[in-house]
């Protein structure tokens, strides 16, 4: 890649779940290097039975705090759908830093893995690579 060209996150984000780029770090949290850049993602998913995702709130937080402290390049927020065979497919990205100016005054709901922000469907910008 052309050092003067900015990486087209969304494409390298939908294929996340399958580029030997990435590697999980926890239930939701990837990591990863994509041409010299560190990378990490959370995902808010969203289960077959439900209609908005789920942002984990601590994963986020960690995520975040990742970035601020210079242990990450750039960070990502990826919408997944999880079908019930435990397939995930990309639905959408933003950049961590956006997420959380719109998340600031959100409240937050308990969840079964702790407080979780819910995300409407719509929050993921479509992009060329989102399944429709």
């Amino acid at each position: 890649m052309n050092a003067n060209t900015e990486p087209n996150w969304p494409e390298i984000l939908s294929a996340v779940f399958t580029d030997p780029r990435f590697r999980w770090v926890g239930t939701y949290r990837l990591a990863g290097e994509v041409d010299g850049v560190r990378v990490g993602v959370v995902l808010a998913s969203m289960n077959s039975s439900f209609v908005t995702y789920a942002l984990n709130k601590g994963d986020f937080d960690r995520l975040a705090e990742a970035k601020r402290r210079g242990k990450l390049d750039v960070g990502f927020v990826v919408g997944a759908r999880v079908e019930k065979s435990g397939k995930q497919t990309y639905q959408g990205s933003l950049d961590v830093d956006e997420v959380g100016e719109r998340l600031k005054y959100e409240p937050t709901r308990e969840g079964r893995l702790g407080p979780f922000f819910p995300l409407a469907s719509s929050f993921f910008p479509l992009d060329d690579y989102a399944v429709f």
